[in-house]
């Protein structure tokens, strides 16, 4: 009986630890995804600004303008494909945290189990041994 409560315990501490891990990469996830979402929001922002302040003067001026829009606005669409990764692997996370909280919970519910199994064959081995009969509880 003490040894399986000792490797509940075991299994207990390994599960927490588990559990610690899915919590940290639930924590570096979203704060990727954060990341991403403002690396999007800056990129938007210098899409929607236009043409430089200075203006165009010439034909090759508005050239490189137009190309470094351009690549503004390909910034901005890698940055919400990214952004969009970012929230997938967030919501991974958050799926297993939520797996190794459940499987801490069940290893915790069969510890109780098993500890209140042992109280009360320890009970009625001390009944037993003082010589009285346990009495069913109903």
């Amino acid at each position: 009986m003490a040894d399986r409560r000792k490797l509940l315990a075991r299994i207990e501490r390994v599960r927490a630890v588990e559990r610690q891990e899915a919590l940290a990469s639930l924590t570096a996830a979203r704060a990727e995804q954060a990341r991403m979402e403002e690396v999007a929001r800056r990129s938007r922002a210098l899409v929607g600004s236009g043409l430089p302040a200075g203006g165009v003067h010439d034909g090759g001026g508005l050239v490189s303008a137009l190309a470094f829009h351009a690549r503004l606005a390909g910034l901005v669409s890698d940055a919400d494909r990214l952004g969009a990764r970012a929230a997938a692997g967030a919501h991974d996370a958050s799926t297993a945290l939520a797996r190794a909280d459940r499987r801490l919970d069940l290893v915790r519910e069969r510890t109780a189990q098993e500890t209140a199994r042992a109280d009360a064959q320890q009970l009625a081995r001390g009944l037993l041994s003082v010589g009285q009969t346990p009495r069913r509880s109903a």
